[in-house]
């Protein structure tokens, strides 16, 4: 079952769909503005022009308020504007059906403010307001048809289309909420979708075989091959050097491991304490292993690299631990409704824990799996590998091989003495 999309503030919806901007929300009430100038004008009984010209002052004072919440967004009372509206609207429509003017034209000049507000309330995207403003209004002109029908009976001139033009305002309420619904529905769909797209391609990048057009699969099981990355002696590193320092070299290791990764087309999955999770999926499993080993590669050459300029600075080296292990993992975008995020479980994923600690107790620099080692072809450069003597009693953890580069391959250098 599809997640429900989130609760989107209305006003954010309005801005992100550029209809919070100025001339989308003031363009209406210039309209309605123009058609009350045009009801005071045209209205010649002079019976009620001057409540029409008071009507106006007070939907321009109601204007004013809105411009002032809009350049100081929060502030301000949220239901002011639309109650002003509605009683505005509501007064020129009890004016006009218990005091007839001349019915040429009048309908059309006191029913449109009535429609042309009600569509700009739908601007806001918030169907609260909206169902104020339509709950007011339908109120105030029932109740002047009541009142009119009480002093005049149904012998009242104009008493029936004012009746279908209530009821046509109150269908076209119902369908303007039901299309602020829908509209408020499709857009937090799609900005969460978009937002996700957005996310996720941070550490999903296109050709791992996660995504298809530009959307992140499911979870399902698949193929791939497995890369932790360590810090080695980085408690000791923590000990004995300021905080700000070991940040730093903690950021500096994540960007060189993250690029290599993806230089290979692998995918961070997460960073763990010292540690960095990366798996490779694109391609078959011989494909995933050479990924996988070159990027290993890359950053054995990159740290090499690292590791001289820190020697010349008088920094202690950051040398690192590599394991590696293949099979069949669970993998995906994982999504509760609340965050989503790229999961990878299964046995797999406990061999590699294992493999890692074989690694520590050897003092390893890279450990892998003899399965991943396996799958090694020619593509993945020159290696030896020597097979680790298994533990006694330790059943559970896969037959681990020492991959050790040829000495043309620089990438074996990760560093000189251990971290101090």
């Amino acid at each position: 079952m599809a997640a429900a999309p989130p609760a989107w503030a209305s006003a954010e919806l309005a801005s992100l769909t550029g209809l919070s901007t100025v001339a989308a929300l003031f363009a209406p009430r210039c309209v309605v503005l123009l058609v009350l100038l045009g009801s005071a004008a045209l209205d010649d009984g002079f019976r009620h022009a001057h409540s029409h010209w008071l009507a106006i002052l007070a939907y321009a004072g109601a204007t004013g308020l809105l411009a002032a919440r809009r350049f100081r967004r929060g502030s301000g009372p949220t239901w002011l504007p639309t109650t002003i509206d509605a009683g505005l609207v509501a007064y020129v429509l009890a004016e006009h059906v218990l005091i007839r003017t001349d019915p040429v034209g009048a309908d059309a000049v006191a029913l449109l403010p009535a429609f042309l507000l009600l569509l700009s309330s739908a601007l806001e995207l918030d169907p609260r307001r909206t169902a104020l403003y339509s709950g007011l209004v339908s109120a105030a002109w029932g109740g002047a048809l009541a009142t009119a029908y009480a002093l005049t009976g149904p012998g009242s001139p104009g008493l029936g289309h004012q009746l279908f033009g209530l009821v046509s305002f109150l269908a076209a309420s119902g369908f303007v909420l039901h299309g602020m619904r829908a509209l408020r529905r499709a857009i937090s769909v799609a900005l969460r979708t978009e937002r996700e797209r957005a996310f996720l391609s941070r550490f999903v990048p296109p050709g791992t075989g996660l995504r298809s057009h530009g959307r992140v699969l499911p979870m399902e099981r698949r193929h791939a091959c497995l890369v932790s990355v360590d810090i080695r002696g980085f408690s000791e590193l923590s000990r004995r050097h300021s905080a700000s320092e070991v940040v730093s070299w903690l950021l500096q290791a994540r960007a060189i491991v993250n690029a290599a990764v993806t230089a290979e087309g692998g995918t961070v999955d997460k960073y763990v304490g010292d540690g960095v999770l990366a798996q490779f999926f694109a391609g078959d499993p011989p494909a995933q292993a050479a990924a996988a080993f070159r990027a290993v590669s890359s950053i054995g050459l990159r740290f090499s690299k690292l590791n001289k300029d820190r020697a010349g600075a008088g920094l202690p080296p950051i040398r690192l631990i590599a394991s590696l292990h293949s099979g069949t993992v669970l993998a995906g975008i994982l999504d509760d409704g609340a965050r989503a995020e790229l999961t990878v479980i299964g046995p797999a994923m406990n061999a590699l824990s294992r493999i890692e600690r074989r690694a520590k107790e050897e003092g390893l620099e890279v450990a892998a799996s003899m399965r991943f080692a396996q799958l090694l072809g020619p593509g993945a450069g020159t290696a030896r590998a020597r097979k680790v003597a298994r533990k006694p009693g330790d059943v559970e953890t896969p037959d681990v091989v020492a991959l050790v580069p040829e000495p043309e391959r620089p990438c074996a250098k990760w560093g000189g003495k251990e971290a101090a």
